[in-house]
């Protein structure tokens, strides 16, 4: 999960491992990089913030990692409007986008869904 908001990024933490979920947490996607070098293959689902600091998206972020694991699913998070935040959502297979704020049961479906799914869109927006 990449999420620059602490309390954010400590809210979705807790949730995801009260339903076992083992969850790696960073602030940014140059920290997203190096925990994923450090851990190698193993990471199921990508979590991203669309718009973070640091000079790299999240569409970007999922761009890097799908090169290195063409497999992995992405849900991109924003609290902003798609067009405030000036990204081009359109998603790729395996891509799927969730709203913030979002509800406890709407991101638990949106995680579930996508780590069930077969390849390809598991989800949707």
């Amino acid at each position: 999960m990449v999420e620059d908001e602490p309390s954010v990024r400590l809210l979705t933490r807790s949730i995801l491992q009260r339903q076992g979920y083992k969850v790696l947490a960073v602030t940014d996607a140059v920290e997203a990089l190096r925990l994923w070098d450090a851990q190698g293959a193993g990471v199921d689902l990508l979590l991203t913030d669309l718009v973070m600091p640091g000079g790299m998206s999240g569409k970007e972020l999922a761009r890097v990692l799908h090169e290195r694991q063409p497999g992995l699913k992405v849900v991109f998070a924003t609290g902003y409007s798609v067009e405030f935040g000036g990204q081009d959502i359109r998603l790729k297979d395996g891509e799927n986008f969730i709203q913030k704020p979002y509800s406890v049961d709407s991101l638990l479906e949106i995680v579930r869904r996508n780590l069930d799914g077969p390849p390809g869109r598991a989800g949707g927006r």
